[in-house]
This record gives structure tokens, sequence and C-alpha cells, in this order.
């Protein structure tokens, strides 16, 4: 449970300074959430989330990065990680982090880091 917290937030403090989630980081979150799980795997949810996202990509401009560490913790979730509360406290944190990039920016313009507002839900839900 402590790899993965640490994990998460390693990409999201990556993804704050750089914006950018390297496929290394997805690829040890992945191994670590399946052998920490059930070693089952969502594909019908993981397809789903997929195609929210690709219809996603150009009203948002969600990055490559952010899909793939949706679709880990879609993938390999916990049960005690589902969606309803997942999702809801996800915009919660996306709405903060839109937030702090207007105030900080000065306009909506830019990017925003979406890796924190993945990450820390689940890492909250894992306490």
């Amino acid at each position: 449970m402590f790899l993965v917290a640490g994990s998460l937030l390693y990409i999201s403090a990556k993804d704050l300074v750089s914006h950018t989630i390297s496929n290394v980081s997805i690829l040890v979150l992945g191994v670590l959430l399946f052998i920490e799980g059930n070693h089952h795997v969502r594909i019908l949810w993981s397809v789903i989330v997929l195609i929210v996202c690709v219809l996603l990509v150009n009203i948002v401009k969600i990055g490559g990065g952010d899909i793939k560490l949706g679709l880990c913790l879609t993938a390999f979730s916990q049960p005690q990680c589902e969606a309803p509360w997942y999702f809801a406290h996800t915009m919660i944190v996306i709405a903060v982090l839109l937030v702090l990039h207007r105030f900080k920016a000065g306009n909506w313009e830019g990017n925003v880091a979406l890796a924190p507002a993945i990450c820390l839900p689940y890492v909250f839900a894992m306490i």
C-alpha cells in the first residue's frame, strides 16, 4: 500500500513540475497495483474510460499521460476506490486545480496538471 501511495505521489509531483508522466512510472504503478490487488483486471471499465478520454481529448486537451494513468488506475483499482466516490472527489480536486491555475495565471488558458486530481483521491481512498 505504501509503495502504491508513494508511486502516486511521485507521479503527481512530477506532473506538477514538468507536465509529464513517464511510461515507466505508469508501468511500475500498474505492476504494484496488480501485485497488491486481487489480480483482477477490469477490462470493461477500462474501455469505458478510454472512450470517454478519447472524446475529451479535443475538448479538454487531456494529455496522453493522464489517459494512461486513468486507465491504469481503472484497470487495477481496488474495491474501496469504486467509481462514484472516486469520480466525485476527482472532480473536486480538478475544480480546485483550475481555480488555483486561474488565480496564478490570470486567465483560463494554459495547461493544468491533472495527475494530482487523478492520484490524490485514490491515495485518500487507500487510507
